[in-house]
C-alpha cells in the first residue's frame, strides 16, 4: 500500500512540474517579430464524421515563402502514408484522404506546414469513425 502512495505522490508531483513548466514556456510574438515568409495555415482540418468503409478527407492549405511542405499528425505522432497500403495518401492540396475508413483511423489530427522560415501547427481536428448500423 505504501509504494503506491508514493507512487501517486510521485506523479502528482511530476505533474505538477509539467504544469510549470506549460505556463513558463508560452511566449506570445507580436507581428513584427514574426520570420518574413513564415508559414500560415490557411484552412485547417475540421470536426469529421465518417460511417466505417467511408473515404474521409481531412484538408489542410498552407502559405508561405517558399511554400511550405504539409505533414500530418494523428494523436501526436506523424501519419506514416507509407505503411497504409495506399489507402491513406496526401492529395497535391495538401489534404489527406483515407480510403476504407477503420476505427483505427480515429483520433485528433493536425496539420504541420514546414518551410526554412519556420514551423507551424493547426488548430487539431478530432475524426470520428462510425460502425455500419444494420436496421431491423
Amino acid at each position: 500500500m505504501a509504494l503506491v502512495q508514493e507512487a501517486e505522490e510521485l506523479l502528482a508531483a511530476y505533474w505538477e512540474q509539467v504544469a510549470s513548466l506549460e505556463g513558463s514556456i508560452k511566449l506570445s510574438l507580436r507581428k513584427d517579430q514574426i520570420p518574413h515568409g513564415f508559414p500560415t495555415i490557411d484552412m485547417g482540418p475540421q470536426l469529421k464524421v465518417v460511417e466505417r468503409t467511408r473515404t474521409a478527407t481531412m484538408l489542410c492549405a498552407a502559405s508561405g515563402k517558399p511554400d511550405p511542405e504539409i505533414y500530418w499528425f494523428k494523436d501526436f505522432l506523424p501519419v506514416d502514408i507509407s505503411s497504409s497500403n495506399g489507402r491513406i495518401k496526401q492529395l497535391r492540396s495538401g489534404a489527406l484522404q483515407i480510403e476504407n475508413s477503420e476505427e483505427a483511423d480515429q483520433g485528433k489530427y493536425e496539420c504541420v506546414a514546414v518551410n526554412s522560415a519556420g514551423t507551424r501547427y493547426s488548430a487539431p481536428a478530432n475524426l470520428y469513425v462510425r460502425g455500419h448500423h444494420l436496421q431491423q
